[in-house]
């Protein structure tokens, strides 16, 4: 903090609070995606899907703003195809 900030002035610059991060398991993911849990390891191994962190020793989980951003990415559907 410099001398001319003030602690109230240091609050109004900041961002406003955001609610915390979504992590979605595997079983969360399989009905997002109704892609198998075979196959979204297939597509992490090969990049194609955003990989999974670690949460604690024996957990992993995906954040929900990465699915959502490859959902985005995805090619529509279309009919007939």
């Amino acid at each position: 903090m410099s001398a001319t900030e003030t602690p109230a002035a240091l609050h109004m610059s900041a961002a406003p609070p955001t609610a915390p991060e979504r992590f979605l398991t595997l079983r969360d993911l399989v009905q997002l995606t109704t892609l198998k849990p075979s196959r979204l390891r297939q597509m992490v191994a090969a990049g194609l899907f955003p990989a999974p962190i670690r949460v604690s020793a024996n957990r992993i989980a995906w954040r929900s703003a990465d699915v959502a951003q490859w959902q985005s990415a995805c090619p529509p559907v279309t009919q007939g195809a």
